[in-house]
């Protein structure tokens, strides 16, 4: 079945427009086709990738229109895995009606703020939630929790509604909504509570996008900054929810309609690593039934999981538990304090203790690593598989990212069977690098990551492959021990 059909505006209630049009396609295409009907006084309203042919232009009998193609063709497949910005490495044209990014931003800026009026009684029951409120980021979460819980999310696209976005009451009286319409009631909220609350839009792709013309198409969906008291924070309407720190941001391209002149990248991710340490001391006896030991994290830039541990329910501990569980499972973290703890570094120091894990068929007990919460691999793309050697589409990443983790084991009556060899290889991605030392009751072990670039072009696929395979591979993950008969 093939439809043609034509959506015509019997009057103008925009006051411009924009789209891109993406040649290539999901199926081989033999010939893709653009046409655009334009003013002959419109200029430089559009943007053409690289490689993209001249458009032939012709008038119109009106004589007031120009009619603009551009035609490509024959184009393979878009590469796989499919990507959120295949726009960065396929060909396409971005096009708009706005006059400058400042007119565009002004138009939608007021459209915003003009439908977030509040009623008494939402303010009312505003006040009444945030009365036992103690802190900036506490009453900053009771917002997003209370639209969470008032408004069901509607996962459908919002740039058909950017010319006239609903009213935030209209939101909260029906108690469904897509991202603008709970981006709206949120920045009506938080505003309303006393935040600077600016809405935003936060490219899915990392490193800097075009921006010739102003135009939305590459730049992901709307959110709201909110700031105030202790608080810098992105709103997820999608979610619902508030992320702190500089991992949201941190490499990719923002623009705040009304505020900026045009997108930019604020905190680039290329100029230093991000990193991610953590050391972890434990005693092994062969007597009793749990292990137990201390440890030292630390992260900063991109890889800060500050705001996954800010709070004030208890949420520095679930965190410690959860990343600390992933490099040792059934680690249980007793007690902790901070050394640092901010939106740029957080170095921390933890008491733990946990069960021995259950001895294997030939007598052994087995110590197994894993990946902490929040380490390389939570960064790396979705659809990018480990599994997939032929991978076609490139790779880009949020930051330059070194993580190690380091496993300082004292043993009491008891001795190593096996322990993981000594690697390190260094190639176009990065390095990976195996330490393992070895006194008479004490051994450290230390297995480090490193990523040295950004941008992956589909030849470097298999260097990061590589890499991240000697990495999580069980033979170097894994160690064996065994009672010491000679000790007894």
């Amino acid at each position: 079945l093939e439809v043609s059909y034509t959506i015509e505006d019997k009057r103008a209630f925009r006051n411009g427009t924009d789209d891109m049009w993406s040649f290539a396609k999901v199926p081989p295409t033999v010939k893709s086709r653009l046409s655009l009907v334009m003013p002959k006084d419109m200029s430089q309203f559009y943007y053409s990738s690289p490689g993209i042919p001249d458009p032939e232009i012709t008038s119109l009998d009106d004589g007031k229109n120009d009619i603009y193609v551009w035609t490509m063709g024959p184009l393979p497949a878009l590469p796989v895995p499919q990507t959120d910005y295949s726009a960065r490495y396929t060909p396409h044209v971005i096009w708009s009606t706005w006059k400058s990014w400042n007119a565009l931003g002004d138009y939608f800026d007021g459209s915003i703020k003009s439908a977030g009026i509040l009623d008494s009684t939402l303010q009312i029951m505003l006040d009444s939630l945030l009365r036992d409120s103690r802190t900036g980021p506490e009453k900053a979460n009771l917002i997003a929790t209370f639209i969470d819980e008032r408004t069901s999310f509607i996962d459908y696209s919002e740039k058909y509604w950017l010319a006239s976005p609903r009213s935030a009451m209209d939101t909260y009286n029906s108690a469904y909504g897509h991202a603008l319409d709970r981006a709206v009631l949120a920045a009506a909220l938080y505003a309303k509570a006393g935040f600077s609350a600016v809405p935003v839009f936060i490219s899915d792709e990392f490193g800097p996008i075009e921006s010739t013309v102003p135009s939305l198409a590459r730049l992901g969906g709307i959110g709201i900054w909110v700031s105030g008291p202790d608080i810098e924070a992105y709103y997820d309407p999608k979610e619902s929810t508030l992320q702190r720190g500089l991992t949201q941001i941190t490499g990719r391209t923002i623009w705040s309609p009304g505020v900026d002149e045009q997108p930019g990248i604020r905190v680039r991710g290329t100029s230093e690593y991000s990193n991610m340490e953590i050391i972890i001391d434990l005693t092994i006896d062969s007597a009793g039934d749990s292990i137990a030991g201390h440890g030292f994290l630390y992260t900063d830039n991109c890889l800060n999981i500050f705001d996954r541990m800010e709070g004030l329910a208890g949420e520095a501990r679930k965190f410690l538990n959860e990343a600390m569980g992933g490099v040792i499972e059934g680690i249980n973290v007793t007690d902790y304090s901070f050394n640092r703890f901010d939106i740029f570094n957080v170095t921390a120091g933890f008491e733990f203790n946990m069960k021995k894990p259950d001895k294997d068929d030939y007598d052994r007990l087995p110590i197994k690593t894993g990946n902490p919460v929040g380490s390389i691999y939570d960064h790396l793309p979705e659809n990018t598989s480990l599994y997939d050697a032929g991978q076609t589409s490139p790779v880009n990443l949020q930051c330059l990212m070194r993580y190690a983790v380091e496993l300082r084991i004292k043993l009491n009556g008891m001795r190593p069977v096996y322990l993981p060899a000594e690697i390190k290889m260094e190639n176009k991605a990065g390095g990976f690098e195996i330490k393992v030392k070895q006194d008479e009751n004490r051994i450290d072990i230390r297995r480090e990551l490193n990523i040295s670039r950004v941008d992956f072009e589909p030849a470097l696929w298999s260097d990061l492959r590589n890499l991240l395979l000697l990495d999580s591979n069980e033979r170097n993950r894994r160690l064996l021990f065994k009672t010491d008969e000679k000790a007894k």
